[in-house]
């Protein structure tokens, strides 16, 4: 009966330890706040951040494991996929180093990525895994590409942030995001 206890422990410690939520609340300067929570899962090899904030919230999936991301704009009812570059985005290990901190402007270099909306709709949800499957279930997604060159001014084209850590890491996703 004791060996049954202590693999059970170490069962439900291997799992807990699997997975870390960082809590990040921003006050932008027009008085609206927002509440980001990121879950960090080692074993999967994903994060998932969920940005409450109404209709104008988001859920994302980051699959380290497939190099993509993807992205649930509640108020536009699409999901929106596209590959990440390591090179830009921030590693787990990073992610998991921010449980417990208050986190700053100086605690990741701030980063802006601008990814381009296609027009044509993915069929085939499943080539992209299984997280990044059920985050998309039951709306249109559409995959988008990483913009290369001069920026435009990013309220002119449509976009939505779907970065973490306001203002730290942004990712705008741009063009004519349709709506369902």
């Amino acid at each position: 009966m004791k060996i049954l206890a202590v693999l059970v422990f170490l069962v439900s410690l291997t799992y807990s330890s699997a997975s870390d939520v960082i809590a990040v609340k921003h006050q932008g300067n027009t008085n609206i706040s927002t509440h980001q929570a990121v879950k960090v899962n080692q074993q999967d090899q994903t994060a998932n951040i969920h940005n409450y904030n109404g209709w104008n919230g988001w859920d994302a999936v980051w699959d380290y494991q497939k190099g993509l991301f993807a992205a649930r704009l509640f108020r536009k009812r699409v999901c929106v996929v596209a590959a990440m570059d390591f090179e830009l985005f921030p590693s787990l290990e990073t992610l998991r180093s921010f449980k417990g901190q208050k986190l700053s402007k100086s605690t990741l270099p701030a980063s802006d990525l601008t990814f381009l909306v296609g027009k044509t709709r993915v069929q085939n949800t499943v080539q992209f895994g299984s997280p990044i499957e059920q985050l998309c279930s039951g709306i249109p997604v559409y995959y988008a590409s990483k913009e290369q060159g001069a920026n435009l001014p990013l309220q002119s084209r449509g976009c939505a942030n779907v970065g973490i850590l306001r203002g730290l890491f942004n990712i705008y996703l741009c063009g004519n995001i349709p709506s369902c």
